[in-house]
């Protein structure tokens, strides 16, 4: 009796563990990709581009996505933009576009390293945060070892002239041009680089290089590279290319030019980035050997 009681304890048992109980049928675990999705972005009305900046600000600085994988980000963002009218996002895109720009222009770069670096940084209204970044160093890099270097030109060695060439003047104004910074002969690489964060996380890298030479001839720009530029799922660099515009300035009061073109595939839309570099020679002093160089860039965008 005893051992039909046991066997029949044993089958309940293994019926209890095998079934799921009908309290927890269809549950669905809490997850902080749940919790985003059901709490702020299914409960979020989106009519036009500030209200789309203002929901993705929110999860943003929500404590939870600092838990969710690349991939659930990624699931998060496509779930915000399937929601969104298409003309609501393309609005998002341009209007960020153009904060982005005219925050770039504005941007007040501080000096970190002596002469070699200057950055700054600042929040579009979405809460992305942008990072600004150029660096003048002396160029060690062997061109043939940049895939991406284009309208590569070969320097010649320097002559013996030790003539100085004094810098000019504005002729509306009546004051000397900005200086700049003294540089030594020899070949130097001038960069711009642009890093775009999303929720905690970075998620695209835009690089444009000059890669240039200061010798008696002047300046002279030896190629430009998008070298260094990278993206994200989320952030889709589906175009780079840069191009030297003008590659010689030989006389005090030139410049040289370099240019690149980006262009960025978002969930919503296509965002399109040009950035214009000017390298200006405002002294030469052969003797010394060095030259006073000044350094701009401009930021475009669509």
């Amino acid at each position: 009796m005893k051992k039909i009681i046991t066997a029949m304890m044993v089958l309940t048992l293994g019926i209890s563990i095998g079934a799921p109980s009908v309290a927890n049928a269809g549950k669905i675990t809490a997850t902080s990709y749940n919790l985003l999705k059901d709490e702020i972005v299914d409960q979020t009305e989106v009519k036009n581009s500030e209200d789309l900046a203002n929901l993705i600000k929110t999860v943003g600085e929500h404590p939870e996505i600092n838990y969710l994988t690349e991939d659930e980000q990624a699931k998060l963002r496509e779930d915000i933009y399937s929601k969104v009218p298409k003309d609501v996002t393309k609005d998002y895109e341009e209007d960020m576009n153009q904060e982005f720009i005219e925050k770039s222009n504005e941007a007040d770069l501080v000096m970190e390293n002596g002469e070699q670096i200057q950055s700054d940084k600042f929040e579009l209204s979405d809460g992305s945060d942008v990072s600004l970044v150029e660096t003048d160093v002396e160029d060690t890099a062997n061109v043939a070892d940049d895939p991406f270097a284009t309208d590569i030109i070969e320097v010649e060695p320097d002559d013996e002239s030790s003539e100085v060439q004094k810098p000019l003047l504005k002729g509306s104004q009546g004051s000397a041009i900005y200086y700049g910074d003294t540089k030594k002969y020899g070949n130097r690489s001038w960069s711009s680089y642009i890093t775009y964060k999303s929720w905690g996380v970075p998620i695209a890298k835009i690089v444009l290089s000059n890669h240039y030479t200061i010798n008696n001839s002047g300046l002279t720009m030896r190629y430009t590279s998008k070298a260094g530029t990278w993206d994200s799922s989320s952030w889709k660099v589906v175009s780079a290319k840069t191009k030297t515009t003008d590659a010689r300035a030989e006389k005090v009061g030139y410049d040289i030019n370099g240019a690149g073109w980006y262009t960025i595939q978002t969930y919503g839309s296509k965002r399109y980035f040009e950035l214009r570099s000017t390298i200006k020679l405002n002294t030469l002093d052969k003797k010394k050997k060095e030259a006073r160089i000044g350094h701009s860039y401009k930021y475009y965008g669509e």
